[in-house]
């Protein structure tokens, strides 16, 4: 019994099999495996070519004080005698990007990795701009990869306020990452230590002269003592010895 069981199920496996390969029809097109897109420029953010300092991998990315300091003063730049490629939408006018544009517009970077153009400052220091503070694209966080009008974008980029702001800031940071200037709370605080110490040698001309008119039995008030003290020219009323005491210690 068990053996007839074995026998149905093997010529019944054989027989599904038989008629799966009598059903296929050699002459029916059978779909092609699926290829990858082809896409219009390769992806250099994936090839290990890619250099550490290309400006184009810090794009919409949170920036330390060190990567903010790399873009603004040690981002790759390509040499003289490097050829700048041509991409899709540039082919039909044969355009590409120039080296002297980099010397005409020292905010200016060339990334490698996305074959265009950036503004190092707005990168680091503004994002957005204009009327209700849009995002901005282009030269910020998407390359100027089309040159038509490369010179006239970039003019126009340099005369924006929010871009003449990025370079202060940009300057005002650098300055203080180089120690040239101090942080601004540790410059109110050095302001206020300043203040204190002047107050400080003030009081100590105003004991001196208290000591003087003690010693010298001198009587401290006057018919006006009270007030802001003038030093343009005399007094209309006595102001007393002590007033003219420090009136006469303030030239020193």
């Amino acid at each position: 019994m068990n053996n007839k069981r074995k026998n149905n199920s093997l010529l019944s496996y054989f027989n599904k099999s038989m008629k799966s390969v009598v059903n296929s029809d050699p002459d029916e097109p059978q779909p092609e495996p699926s290829q990858p897109k082809d896409t219009e420029t390769v992806d250099l953010m994936t090839c290990s070519i890619a250099r550490k300092d290309d400006i184009g991998l810090f794009v919409n990315c949170d920036l330390s004080d060190t990567d903010k300091n790399l873009i603004l003063t040690n981002v790759w730049v390509p040499s003289d005698t490097y050829i700048f490629p041509i991409i899709e939408k540039n082919k039909g006018r044969n355009l590409k990007f120039q080296h002297h544009w980099l010397k005409m517009f020292k905010w200016l970077a060339y990334s490698e990795t996305r074959q265009g153009g950036f503004c190092k400052v707005r990168l680091v220091f503004s994002r957005t701009g204009g009327i209700g503070c849009q995002k901005l694209h282009t030269l910020v966080i998407k390359p100027m990869d089309s040159f038509k009008k490369a010179l006239e974008t970039l003019n126009k980029h340099a005369k924006h306020e929010y871009h003449k702001l990025a370079l202060e800031k940009a300057d005002y940071f650098l300055n203080t990452t180089s120690s040239k200037e101090p942080e601004i709370i540790n410059k109110l605080n050095i302001d206020r230590a300043k203040k204190i110490n002047e107050n400080r040698g003030n009081l100590i001309h105003i004991i001196d002269c208290i000591l003087v008119c003690g010693r010298q039995e001198i009587a401290l008030r006057g018919h006006r003592d009270f007030g802001a003290i003038s030093f343009d020219g005399e007094p209309e009323m006595n102001e007393g010895n002590f007033r003219a005491i420090l009136k006469y210690k303030a030239k020193d």
